[in-house]
């Protein structure tokens, strides 16, 4: 796989008519402000739509591509570090601003994509929630549980995926991010049942079942 090669399939994507209709949004993910195609992942950016998909592989991770077909246009970004998610999610937004001056809204809640994004454009919230809400094990097998606790006034979450205890900072109801761990700025995502109660977290894109 190379960039020649990623970008002719986006090319295929957006010449063909018959394929846009992999854009159009299947549903939306809970929690969060971005919709789910058949293969794609939908976001809108400062009124662009987007559709992109990510992924990991052993020693790297990419955007595979993502596709902005009101401006026929694509790009692709390849890494080779485990850490190359910080690079993805830099070289993309100050993409999109360069070329088409958007970017995410404040507390705009993102999905994960395949690969990491930090909420770096979200602020706290400011009226205070419930804990109790949310406190808990979770279990996401094969992965192991994560667990939501009161420390020292402050909700953290620990477990997989959390590297380690990291606090919580809600930015609006049932959407949080981690302030530190191995990946500070990492969505949260709390989802509820039928009758309003919390039933799920989701962390670095995995979600988990509240026991």
């Amino acid at each position: 796989m190379n960039i020649v090669d990623l970008l002719t399939y986006a090319r295929m994507h957006l010449d063909d008519p018959a394929l846009a209709v992999m854009r159009t949004p299947q549903l939306r993910k809970n929690a969060t402000d971005d919709e789910m195609g058949i293969g794609w992942q939908l976001r809108t950016v400062g009124g662009l739509k987007t559709a992109a998909h990510g992924g990991t592989a052993s020693g790297g991770l990419c955007l595979l591509v993502e596709l902005i077909p009101e401006r026929h246009a694509a790009f692709a970004i390849l890494t080779n570090h485990t850490n190359g998610w910080r690079l993805i999610q830099d070289v993309e937004r100050a993409a999109l601003d360069l070329y088409d001056h958007v970017a995410l809204s404040p507390n705009q809640a993102i999905a994960h994509r395949g690969v990491d994004e930090t909420m770096a454009q979200a602020s706290p919230m400011a009226v205070p929630l419930r804990p109790d809400d949310y406190l808990g094990t979770y279990s996401r097998a094969p992965l192991g549980g994560v667990t939501v606790s009161l420390d020292g006034g402050a909700l953290t979450v620990r477990g997989a995926g959390a590297g380690g205890a990291s606090r919580l900072v809600f930015y609006a109801l049932d959407r949080a991010y981690m302030t530190d761990g191995t990946a500070p700025g990492l969505p949260v995502e709390f989802i509820r049942t039928d009758d309003g109660k919390i039933g799920w977290i989701r962390v670095d894109g995995r979600i988990g079942k509240r026991e």
